[in-house]
């Protein structure tokens, strides 16, 4: 009984609640709280969500911008708040910058806030950042395309105004992004995307470089999104219309597996997605929407992905999903790391296509920014091998030289050497400055040319050198790529099989290595076999 007129007692409580008339000054109060419930029955009373209130005569939205209240801010927008009005003079966006809250700035610039919108004077958010010398918010807003020639009403631009108060730093800037912008208007139309931060371990930023068909120069689109639980599951936007998996916790890879009973390895990618999507869909590794049906099969590829092609990001990606979606099925992606990996990771841009170099530039990022420690891809990538054992192949980018033996060198050591390297800082002192300059250099499992090649410096390697390092490596086989072949082939008494085709300017991946049954095979992309070794 005791219950009973307890439960109603709270039923009349929330009810009565519920019936309350909110006031003004309770509205405000609930705001700089973070109450996002006192503020909704605030509206629904019939209170003009776009009104003025407060002594200051400001709107509900940009209070909650000045109070720093994200919640309130976000239920408001959800409510319909207007994201472009102004209220003392400020539009939201003035007054995300005025506070300090750059996130609020990506959330009205996300749900469609005019990033060109006048206010008093006619200055531009552009203008007002400008003006209060700040920098970081001067470049948000050109990253999401603000229009950095629009005048005040007292003919003033943004660069004039940074020039007259002798901001410097946003001056230069500012030069050189409209010399740009004037520049990218004779260009091709160009995207690159989605690139995903960790903002820390609990928030993810993900944004798309996209040139503008109207603007005619390149803005960002991006978003904030939590990111709690082992895995998350983003949706792409900015017309990208995939899910992205990530895997919070990423441990360095296995790099010896047996008994296993298929195995699809590919040469060099070089940035051409479309030629690598089609050859995996016709030969059954995955499906039109990009789901792995190759069942407990691997899938091996032989390091860069990175430069030459203009696609390196969508191949990474693809990569990167099927190394989670494989694993649910028995199967596994492996990306083994080759030069190109770590040229990209440590900035060294000889061979990136123009399209990067732009982005790049444009967007005041080195392009291995976009690979650093605080990326999904460049977490991704740090954790991978650069040797891998399947059954009874070696599987290395350049493969393993006699030297890489001399001085005992094992798989183990080989990856954590790499994976050390790319861990630190390189510019940082090395705890293993000998070995990793090995590992590094020409006779490395990245750079090594001696198996087809017989250059002064670096002499092609014999046979009883190759006997040697797959006993060493407790392999029979020995699988290359990194030097170009006209078709996949087996040499030195069929102990080493090189598989860097080139991929064909009609944009073809030519062929495959297939090892099946105990059987090395030619897989065309078209799916023909063609036995190239019965054991």
């Amino acid at each position: 009984m005791t219950l009973t007129i307890f439960i109603l007692f709270l039923i009349i409580s929330v009810s009565g609640k519920e019936n309350e008339i909110v006031s003004e000054k309770e509205v405000l109060h609930a705001i700089a709280k973070g109450n996002t419930m006192v503020v909704e029955q605030f509206v629904k009373q019939g209170n003009d969500i776009n009104g003025f209130y407060h002594r200051s005569e400001t709107t509900l939205l940009n209070y909650s911008v000045k109070r720093k209240s994200m919640q309130v801010f976000n239920h408001l927008l959800a409510l319909g708040a207007d994201p472009d009005m102004p209220s003392q003079g400020l539009t939201p966006i003035m007054h995300a910058i005025r506070h300090g809250e750059m996130s609020m700035i990506h959330r009205l610039l996300r749900i469609g806030a005019n990033i060109d919108a006048t206010a008093k004077g006619g200055q531009t958010a552009l203008i007002y950042a400008a003006k209060l010398g700040k920098f970081e918010f001067v470049r948000t807003l050109i990253e999401w395309g603000a229009d950095a020639e629009i005048r005040n009403n007292r003919n003033q631009s943004a660069l004039d105004i940074a020039n007259l108060s002798n901001q410097l730093e946003i001056a230069v800037y500012l030069v050189k992004i409209i010399e740009l912008r004037h520049l990218f208007a004779g260009l091709p139309v160009e995207s690159d995307g989605p690139h995903i931060e960790w903002a820390n371990d609990t928030m993810v930023r993900m944004f798309y470089m996209i040139t503008d068909i109207v603007r005619k120069y390149p803005v960002l689109h991006c978003d904030f999104f939590p990111a709690t639980g082992e895995t998350i599951v983003l949706k792409g936007f900015a017309g990208d219309p995939k899910d992205y998996y990530l895997i919070k916790n990423k441990d360095p890879d296995n790099w010896d597996f047996q008994n296993v009973s298929k195995v699809l390895a590919l040469g060099d990618i070089h940035g051409h997605y479309s030629a690598f999507k089609k050859y995996l869909i016709q030969n059954g590794v995955i499906n039109e929407n990009l789901d792995w049906t190759y069942g407990d099969g691997h899938l091996v590829l032989l390091g860069d992905l990175f430069d030459r092609g203009d696609q390196v990001t969508e191949s990474l990606w693809l990569i990167h999903q099927l190394d989670i979606k494989s694993r649910q099925h028995g199967g596994r992606v492996h990306m083994i790391l080759g030069n190109h990996e770590v040229m990209a990771m440590i900035n060294d841009i000889r061979y990136i296509s123009r399209k990067y170099k732009q982005f790049s530039n444009y967007f005041s990022r080195e392009y291995a920014d976009f690979y650093n420690r605080k990326t999904e891809l460049g977490l991704w990538l740090r954790n991978k091998s650069a040797v891998v054992r399947i059954n009874d192949c070696i599987f290395s980018h350049a493969g393993i030289s006699s030297e890489i033996i001399k001085h005992k060198f094992t798989i183990p050591r080989i990856n954590f050497l790499l994976q050390n390297f790319l861990a630190n800082d390189p510019q940082s002192p090395n705890r293993f400055p000998k070995e990793t300059n090995i590992i590094l250099g020409k006779w490395g499992p990245l750079w090594y040319r001696g198996f087809l090649y017989d250059f002064p410096d670096v002499a092609l390697i014999t046979q009883d050198e190759v006997n040697d390092v797959l006993k060493t490596m407790e392999g029979s086989k020995l699988v290359i790529a990194h030097s170009h072949v006209e078709t996949i082939s087996a040499m030195y008494n069929n102990a080493v099989i090189a598989i860097d085709v080139p991929v064909h300017k009609s944009e073809v991946i030519s062929e495959g290595l297939l090892i099946e049954n105990g059987k090395y095979y030619r897989l065309l992309h078209n799916g023909e076999k063609i036995l190239l070794l019965d054991k």
